[in-house]
């Protein structure tokens, strides 16, 4: 059963892309009672683990360090080629080749928070933006509950206890209740 928080958090990334500072900001401010207690540590580890492990959102890349790290693997290809060269001269100059230092390029923890975005997945945009704040906050127990007891009444005219059918999507969608998940 998937929690209210996890469906808020797509709720809030139906709108578009937001950076984990961004998102923390915007849960905080128009969710306070769900994520007054939730730490921008508990949203990365968990819901945001969870929800890119169910294919539901995706991280993407929105930094110039991208750009940089390009241009540095297009360079290391560059003196890869100048040393393979070099390597076929030494090996027949019968010379071992000694091994080099990769480049890496560092960032603070702040710098990714801010240069990493999350984004709904295309397939799910529709149903959360479309979806009420109110649906979201409610809990996937309540609704399948009330589904399970619409489907009661309908098994007692099959079982004989009533002589009328009953049309549990029909009552469902009476009262405006979801009838699936």
């Amino acid at each position: 059963m998937e929690n209210p928080r996890s469906v808020i958090v797509k709720k809030v990334l139906s709108r578009g892309p937001l950076s984990i500072n961004s998102l923390m900001t915007v849960l905080r401010s128009e969710f306070a009672e769900e994520f007054s207690d939730v730490s921008k540590n508990k949203i990365k580890k968990v819901y945001l683990k969870n929800l890119k492990n169910f294919g539901h959102v995706k991280p993407l890349v929105n930094r110039p360090e991208a750009i940089l790290a390009d241009t540095l693997a297009e360079s290391a290809a560059a003196e890869d080629l100048a040393d393979s060269k070099a390597d076929e001269s030494q090996a027949v100059a019968g010379k071992k080749k000694k091994g080099k230092k990769a480049t890496k390029v560092k960032l603070t923890v702040a710098e990714v928070d801010n240069n990493w975005s999350w984004a709904l997945n295309p397939n799910l945009m529709d149903k959360y933006t479309n979806m009420t704040v109110e649906e979201a906050r409610t809990p996937t127990s309540v609704i399948i509950d009330a589904i399970n007891s619409e489907k009661l009444k309908s098994k007692d005219f099959w079982t004989g206890k009533t002589s009328t059918p009953h049309d549990w999507k029909a009552a469902l969608k009476d009262k405006n209740m979801k009838t699936s998940l």
